[in-house]
């Protein structure tokens, strides 16, 4: 009797859990099939067109505007939040630390134009923009001398960073087009110097107050497998990170780097070092007849001076200025036709 007991607790606990894996499998299917359809719904309404020129692609996506449409008649399941973050995406956009607010901005798109661009700036100060692979053979080669050089006749301090720059059109009222602009960098190879940089987004449009202007500083240093991070952004201010507003067609993101220190622990092999630092900034902008529209984005690193780093913004272009040694990398203009 208790072996029947046994075999017949078996036997349900058997279809139980035959009846479980059914009903993930069909959830899981379910989310498979949502995006596949969203991605297909995305090309098929969005018109994306892309221009090399400098090793850098501008592509712009239009008609977003019908995807969104489209999207919430057929899947009005979909969340207003995983709907911004597919567009993101799908436009190629990092979401990654962006709070749910300015996720939620993507909803408000009708047209997109983005710049990823891979500048590498030597010991001189001199600046070449990289194709994807250019970078990935000239880290390689950094990476390899450093390896097996020794350190005294390894002298290169040449810094690569990662520049993304978006222009987004959200909507037109009257004769006035509303805009927002952002720029993420992204350090490749950790800088040698910690002190004050400056990340910068300039203009030919004119502020707008009504966008609240978002900014951070993510920084991960690591000290003995351990991970420290040190983030800040505009939602929590801060000492260490601020905006500045050079002119009304330029705004800037100002932000200290936290240099790897020593920890506590007495060990004889002692590694500290700087994980992964990225800047982001976004606010809103207006343009009032149909022409041209320029955007630009830049980041200054301090290395050696006195003082803070000076901004400067006019006509659609950005400069830096200090009293001692900097690096400065600039990213190629935006172009946008306003109709």
């Amino acid at each position: 009797m208790k072996k029947q007991s046994k075999q017949m607790l078996s036997l349900i606990i058997a279809v139980l859990f035959l009846m479980l894996s059914l009903a993930f499998s069909s959830f899981a299917e379910e989310d498979v099939s949502v995006q596949d359809s969203m991605l297909r719904l995305a090309e098929q309404s969005i018109f994306v067109t892309s221009e090399m020129v400098d090793n850098s692609y501008e592509t712009t996506y239009k008609g977003i505007d019908c995807f969104i449409e489209q999207m919430r008649c057929a899947y009005p399941d979909v969340s207003d939040l995983e709907l911004a973050v597919f567009i993101l995406q799908f436009t190629h956009q990092s979401v990654e630390n962006l709070p749910d607010k300015i996720i939620l901005r993507a909803l408000e798109a009708k047209e997109i134009v983005t710049q990823t661009e891979y500048i590498q700036v030597d010991s001189s100060g001199g600046q070449t923009i990289l194709s994807l692979q250019e970078l990935q053979c000239a880290l390689t080669e950094e990476l390899y001398s450093e390896t097996i050089t020794p350190q005294d006749t390894w002298t290169s301090s040449n810094g690569y960073m990662k520049i993304e720059t978006v222009c987004t059109f959200t909507k037109k009222v009257g004769e006035k087009r509303y805009y927002t602009v952002s720029a993420k960098a992204d350090w490749l190879k950790m800088p040698i110097c910690f002190f004050e940089d400056v990340l910068a987004i300039a203009h030919t449009g004119k502020f707008n107050d009504e966008v609240k202007e978002f900014g951070y500083k993510y920084q991960n240093n690591i000290c003995c497998g351990t991970v420290l991070k040190y983030n800040d952004s505009t939602n929590f201010p801060h000492g260490k990170l601020s905006l500045d507003y050079p002119s009304t067609t330029g705004t800037a993101l100002r932000f200290k780097l936290q240099k790897p220190i020593n920890c506590n622990r007495s060990v004889l092999a002692h590694f500290k070092a700087a994980q992964s630092i990225s800047a982001y900034l976004t606010y809103g902008i207006i343009v009032e007849q149909a022409g041209i529209l320029n955007v630009r984005s830049a980041y200054c690193h301090k290395e050696v001076a006195v003082g803070s780093i000076g901004v400067s913004c006019t006509s659609g272009g950005i400069s830096f200025s200090l009293a001692g040694l900097k690096h400065d990398y600039n990213a190629r203009i935006i172009t946008v036709n306003v109709a």
